[in-house]
């Protein structure tokens, strides 16, 4: 088995290991910490803007779709009620039709004197 050195092929690591500190070093564990906070919050700032714009788009979107629908429905609700009234109209005509028509068969049907009886056909 190979022995673990610190040179490879005669050369120097060019990296550390994890845990393994350096004398001198300037750039410490907490330094960098600090840094990749600030990148970090940085990038998540910038996300934060992004989704406040497609939330404040998305806002405007739904309050547009509202007062189309609101119109929409405004619009349904005049045609139903002209549909409506033609229809009470033309149920009201229809009936003093039908209500005339009744009363023209009472007359037919009338016996034309007390004791005689209506004559249907084919009835003796």
């Amino acid at each position: 088995m190979r022995k673990r050195t610190d040179r490879l092929h005669g050369r120097k690591r060019p990296f550390r290991h994890w845990g393994e500190s350096t004398e001198g070093d300037t750039l410490g564990t907490m330094e960098r910490a600090r840094w990749t906070d600030e990148r970090l919050d940085s990038g998540m700032h910038k996300i934060d803007r992004n989704f406040d714009r497609v939330f404040d788009e998305l806002r405007a979107e739904r309050q547009a779709m509202r007062g189309e629908l609101t119109a929409e429905r405004d619009a349904l609700r005049s045609d139903m009620a002209r549909m409506r009234e033609e229809f009470r109209a033309d149920m009201a005509g229809t009936r003093d039709e039908l209500r005339s028509d009744m009363a023209g068969m009472r007359v037919e049907l009338r016996p034309t004197s007390r004791g005689s009886r209506p004559r249907w056909p084919g009835c003796p």
